[in-house]
């Protein structure tokens, strides 16, 4: 098979064809190596400078059988494969490349890093056999079923209110309510834009915590792939002058409920280790860790 690696273009359709990659790896279910949600592209995508991390593995026929999102300045690098292409000669490969790629950005970065689910034997193998060592630092997935489970109602205290976004007359707050939760400054009016123009952005998904003085106290984005009806939240946080009042729990599980009205099958959202407070956030939402995906690292220089 006759494969060539280039960069994304937005101008084509690049994303849709990458969309339906990830789409393939979770059908009939989530793929062992399924590492990539529809929701986290469009998520990332806010940002034009992320589209430079994005690498595309492309058949003579055009069809995208697997793509990279490599960081040259951080060294940090993650696959999707289709998945009748993961295969052990394919993803050694596919190391070699982003190997390379990793000498050739040593002086910015000295080590790579890479990702490895917990359970994946093989995969593991291979990437100790190249000489990558696992950190104690891990991602869990959690999981919950919406297929016939009744989803508690949410609560909030009383003059909060929980509800979706009201349109582009409310993006301003809505980057406000972000930047509060995340205490940063990073989210900009465009980037929001662009979010809100994503083939898979629905308002009613972007929730938010009224707070009693109108700002929004708490914010986060569900993504639903339409084709295996996995829902995604991606991201939540709350703002820190309005946390442990129960705001962010109230959200999740608001979300739980839009999802499932819009025929979603199942739920994720993601957890770091280092942030046990929000592991157990989502375990109160009935979402279990079904997955952890370990860190390694690896000296580019071998």
């Amino acid at each position: 098979m006759q494969v060539s690696i280039r960069p994304y273009h937005e101008a084509k359709d690049d994303l849709a064809r990458m969309a339906e990659l990830i789409q393939q790896a979770w059908l009939p279910e989530r793929h062992l190596r399924a590492n990539f949600h529809v929701g986290d592209l469009y998520w990332r995508l806010r940002e034009p400078a992320y589209a430079r991390t994005l690498w595309l593995w492309e058949q003579t026929s055009g069809q995208i059988c697997a793509f990279a999102e490599w960081d040259p300045s951080a060294g940090t690098l993650e696959f999707q494969y289709a998945p009748s292409e993961a295969d052990k000669e394919w993803e050694q490969a596919s190391l070699d490349w982003a190997e390379s790629q990793a000498a050739i950005a040593e002086s910015r970065a000295p080590t790579l890093t890479t990702y490895a689910t917990e359970g994946d034997a093989a995969y593991t193998a291979l990437l100790l056999s190249r000489g990558y060592v696992r950190e104690d630092a891990y991602y869990n997935h959690h999981y919950r079923s919406l297929d016939s489970e009744t989803v508690e109602m949410p609560v909030v205290p009383e003059g909060y209110a929980v509800r979706y976004l009201q349109g582009e007359q409310e993006i301003e707050s809505r980057v406000e309510g972000h930047r509060g939760g995340w205490q940063t400054q990073r989210m900009q009016v465009e980037h929001y834009r662009r979010i809100m123009q994503m083939p898979g952005y629905r308002p009613e998904l972007d929730i938010v915590v009224v707070a009693p003085d109108g700002t929004f106290a708490a914010t986060c984005i569900c993504w639903l792939d339409a084709v295996s009806r996995a829902g995604l939240f991606e991201p939540v946080s709350t703002h820190p002058e309005h946390r442990r009042r129960g705001l962010a729990r109230a959200m999740v599980l608001y979300g739980l409920r839009q999802l499932q009205q819009l025929g979603a099958r199942s739920a994720w959202v993601g957890s770091a280790s280092a942030n046990p407070t929000a592991t157990r956030l989502y375990e109160s939402c009935g979402m279990r860790v079904v997955r952890k995906d370990y860190t390694y690292k690896r000296n580019s220089s071998g």
